[in-house]
């Protein structure tokens, strides 16, 4: 098989490296009983990936006196060392895994978390995720600590990178720690909105569903807009400064945020002659259709106007604002803690008119 991974798991292991290793990843399950053993095993070179169990004591009749992020935080070190790195994903039987979330000390130690039921559940998606992690890590090796090279961008693509995240991962902090620049572009560029969208806000801003019967031939039109950096195997994304050239230049300078998405969807129509393309619909409660960024949690069309915005995380300059709909906050929405202040109480006082 093209790829190998070490499986680090307490329990028995078998099912679940069996199903992996139907997507093309070789698993090697091991089951710890020191940590200089186990240690010894993530450092080969026979392995591209490390797969965590977050507990590794779960056996009644054993004790480990270590954990996966104790294993994960020498690796690291050994990394920088060695100059030899590899990504480590953590899987967990708790359903609550929250806290780790708050633990920064731990955040940068692997390259994603994921509790075993949703891993399981999103099987083919999480291998392609692996396997799009171990080929990302060999780009970022291979390109000479340059960000254009790693995100394979054009000029015109790159020039609208953020400086400060040019700054930080060209810097000295940065510099040939694939671990750290792998981190940083996932969690900080690919898994946020901004200069990069992915196909919820791009149907948004187009007002044209993903339903439509002609959407992956409009899409088509877009290839060379499409990201083709690390990550894009597992992760569609599209420069959108490129399609709005692309709309800028195909209405004579028209602003695509000043019609509404009806109106968008029927001018990429006439524009593409694509005849089954259909416009996206406002969502319950709102009133706006001048769509532009989506849900977070029903992934729906909105306008920021409608939206109600969340303090899920610090925002980077480069990085958009994130928002759920009335709808969504309506029905208790588990992103609703995340709600501000102020937003909060215009959910509580548009309640009391329904």
């Amino acid at each position: 098989m093209a790829y190998k991974i070490l499986y680090i798991e307490d329990l028995e292991a078998s099912s679940l490296a069996m199903d992996i290793e139907q997507h093309d990843i070789a698993v090697t399950p091991h089951k710890p009983t020191s940590f200089d053993e186990v240690f010894v095993e993530m450092t080969s070179d026979t392995f591209q990936a490390i797969l965590l169990d977050f507990k590794l004591d779960e056996e009644s009749d054993r004790v480990i006196l270590f954990n996966a992020p104790s294993l994960a935080q020498n690796l690291r070190t050994k990394n920088i060392e060695d100059k030899k790195y590899k990504p480590i994903f953590l899987i967990t039987n708790q359903e609550n895994i929250s806290t780790y979330y708050k633990d920064f000390t731990s955040h940068d130690l692997f390259d994603f978390v994921k509790t075993k039921t949703e891993f399981r559940q999103r099987l083919s998606e999480m291998c392609t995720r692996i396997k799009s992690f171990i080929e990302g890590y060999k780009t970022i090796a291979a390109s000479d600590n340059n960000l254009q090279k790693i995100l394979q961008a054009t000029d015109s693509q790159y020039s609208v990178v953020d400086y400060l995240i040019k700054e930080t991962l060209e810097g000295d902090q940065y510099k040939d720690n694939i671990n750290k620049i792998a981190f940083y572009i996932y969690h900080k560029i690919i898994k946020s909105f901004n200069f990069l969208i992915g196909e919820d806000i791009l149907s948004a801003r187009l007002g044209i569903k993903k339903n439509s019967l002609d959407w992956n031939s409009l899409l088509n039109e877009f290839t060379e807009y499409k990201y083709k950096g690390i990550y894009s195997s597992s992760h569609n994304r599209w420069w959108w400064n490129e399609i709005e050239e692309w709309w800028f230049n195909k209405t004579n300078g028209q602003n695509i945020r000043r019609l509404k998405g009806s109106a968008r969807c029927e001018k990429i129509s006439q524009i593409t002659g694509l005849k089954r393309l259909f416009p996206v619909e406002k969502s319950i409660h709102s009133k706006s259709e001048y769509f532009w960024t989506i849900c977070l949690d029903k992934l729906l069309p909105i306008d920021p106007l409608d939206g109600l915005e969340l303090r899920k995380k610090d925002l980077l300059p480069w990085q958009d604002k994130e928002y759920i709909s009335m709808e969504a906050s309506l029905e208790s929405s588990k992103l609703n803690k995340y709600l501000n202040n102020i937003d909060r109480e215009k959910m509580i006082e548009y309640n009391k008119t329904l």
